[in-house]
């Protein structure tokens, strides 16, 4: 989620630099969009981005710290 701070990413390039299976991404996604932390943008040729949601860019304190966490592990 952190690399959707700099701004709406591609479903295709957010899979590619996580490197997590497909399905558990597009699970994730979901959940995220459902509980209003993300949104998803339509663009052409049937692809898809995602954005952060008000609710999304309200938790940037928790996602900066934990990436910093996770770095440091």
């Amino acid at each position: 989620m952190e690399r959707l701070l700099d701004g709406p990413q591609r479903y295709g390039d957010l899979q590619r630099d996580l490197g997590v299976p497909t399905n558990i991404l597009a699970t994730r996604l979901r959940e995220l969009e459902a509980s209003g932390v993300l949104t998803r943008l339509p663009l052409r040729h049937n692809t898809r981005a995602y954005a952060l949601t008000d609710r999304g860019i309200a938790l940037r304190g928790a996602i900066v710290a934990l990436g910093r966490w996770a770095a440091e592990a």
